[in-house]
């Protein structure tokens, strides 16, 4: 019986040593295949479990940035800013109190200046219940600068692609966001 399959398979052209070890190949060409097309879906699941991951990290702060108010040091430092332009209306003056008291900051203390000039000039000052705009610029600006810092590094530096780039970036940022040591310090 099996030397009639070999005569039928001879008469046919095809060897079925050929044809076994054709289909081994063709199996291992088929799992290949798999396997790329499964590691091509990997990376774009990766790169949207970091945004997602991202979002669950960042938008409790946005939402919980609608309760906070002027207090501590932005209280203090916007007052002088503050009583000006309750009494005269004029930006101009604002930002020449707000310069002033910048100004005294570089004698008195060694600390950020930008944000000071931030918290005495325009939140609070103009629009008081407006004040979770700064986290929005603080946060939003951080998350936007560490994105695009860290996207050029990885590409331009390191030859990564857009996709792999994002992913780390993202995972980076994810990272610094909930390390910060006193989020009500750096966020509020």
């Amino acid at each position: 019986m099996r030397r009639e399959r070999e005569y039928a398979a001879d008469d046919m052209g095809e060897n079925p040593d050929e044809r076994i070890s054709t289909g081994i190949r063709e199996s291992g060409e088929n799992s290949r295949a798999l396997r790329l097309r499964q590691e091509k879906y990997q990376l774009p699941l990766i790169f949207g479990m970091t945004v997602l991951a991202l979002l669950v990290v960042v938008v409790p702060l946005f939402v919980i940035s609608h309760y906070n108010f002027l207090s501590a040091d932005d209280l203090w430092h916007g007052s002088e800013a503050a009583r000006v332009w309750r009494e005269t209306h004029s930006v101009a003056q604002v930002a020449a109190t707000a310069a002033g008291y910048v100004a005294k900051l570089w004698q008195t203390w060694q600390g950020v200046y930008a944000s000071g000039w931030l918290s005495i000039t325009l939140i609070g000052i103009f629009a008081e219940d407006a004040y979770y705009v700064g986290t929005y610029l603080g946060l939003g600006g951080f998350v936007l600068a560490e994105l695009i810092l860290f996207t050029v590094i990885l590409r331009k530096l390191l030859g990564a692609d857009i996709l792999r780039s994002l992913t780390a970036s993202l995972g980076v940022i994810c990272l610094q966001v909930l390390l910060t040591d006193v989020p009500v310090e750096a966020f509020f």
